[in-house]
């Protein structure tokens, strides 16, 4: 991949080298490059003579799986009455800092591209990808995801923490991240799901096959394995036009009814956003809303003509507050 000389398959949608890291002079691209030949340096500089951890690298476990679920699951397991749906996770909402901060064993979520992989934009899933390159193999194999599937990664170590978003990203030398073996080394876990796109037009996104769709695409990335925590944000409400509010009611429920341990919520820096989420979350919990009953209520949104002014946090809490269900 990195000299260019794999020929680009039938099956392969976009490049299957590092052509446009290696030739593109955007930040973003730069950053890219540097933390790949960061990589290499930390490969080439394990000592063979000492003892256990040319081993330890040699074999580590590097796994790429798929994980679907038909709608059909979702609902027999929403209306089975043996689950408890008045069940809801704990949420730890971040106002700062991004995904990936909290290193350890905390899983990620990649806001991803049915065709997962790199480019040169500067995107959540292209700054994941660089920001760990055994990751990058991916793209010489993984085919477009269904829209009930995820992709779980597993094992792939992160280099550095990259600064910055969008065509800005940067390289920091001082975030580089050593690569650790044995007992030290804790393989994580980034479940890839990706959004519909979106026009921005809420009533679009209410529509109920959209709605399911999310739904969907949402469980099968939260119940792809037991996890100490997720770590998550705006899914699909970048380039993809998603509604911030309604993505993250999606992600809780399917969270949810998946059985998330935890899930770690980060607002990048968004106040007003951090401010109402938390509010509402507290709703849920004063009212003892269950995610049955929000997952209903939802629903019905997109039956009826919403108030464009208001936001989902607002719609749902009127409903919750006027006793309304």
């Amino acid at each position: 991949m990195f000299l260019c000389t794999l020929v680009k398959g039938r099956e392969n949608l976009y490049w299957v080298d590092f052509y446009n890291w290696l030739c593109d002079g955007r930040s973003c691209a730069i950053a890219y490059l540097r933390t790949l030949l960061e990589y290499f340096r930390q490969s080439f500089d394990i000592n063979e003579d000492e003892v256990g951890l040319n081993d330890d690298f040699i074999s580590q476990i590097l796994s790429f799986r798929r994980h679907s679920v038909p709608w059909e699951t979702i609902q027999l397991k929403l209306d089975d009455p043996n689950i408890d749906v008045s069940k809801t996770l704990q949420v730890d909402l971040r106002l700062n800092g991004s995904i990936g901060d909290d290193g350890g064993n905390i899983t990620e979520i990649d806001f991803a591209n049915a065709d997962i992989g790199y480019g040169i934009s500067g995107t959540q899933e292209e700054i994941l990808f660089a920001s760990r390159p055994e990751l990058c193999v991916a793209i010489l194999f993984a085919d477009t995801m269904r829209h009930n599937e995820s992709i779980i990664m597993t094992g792939a170590r992160k280099v550095c923490k990259l600064q910055g978003y969008g065509t800005n990203v940067k390289y920091d030398e001082n975030s580089l991240i050593p690569f650790k073996f044995g007992k030290d080394c804790i393989s994580q876990s980034v479940i890839a799901i990706d959004a519909l796109p979106f026009d921005d037009e809420l009533d679009e996104q209410l529509q109920e096959n959209n709605l399911k769709r999310e739904f969907t695409k949402a469980y099968a990335g939260f119940s792809s394995g037991s996890y100490t925590a997720i770590a998550t944000g705006h899914w699909g409400c970048g380039a993809f036009g998603g509604d911030k509010e309604l993505k993250s009611v999606i992600q809780f429920i399917a969270a949810s009814l998946a059985e998330s341990n935890k899930l770690i919520y980060y607002c990048f820096g968004d106040e007003k956003f951090y401010a109402d989420y938390n509010k509402f979350l507290l709703l849920l919990s004063d009212f003892k809303i269950g995610i049955k009953l929000l997952w209903k209520m939802i629903l019905e949104l997109g039956q009826h003509k919403i108030d464009k002014q208001k936001g989902i946090f607002e719609l749902l809490s009127a409903r919750i507050s006027d006793n309304s269900l």
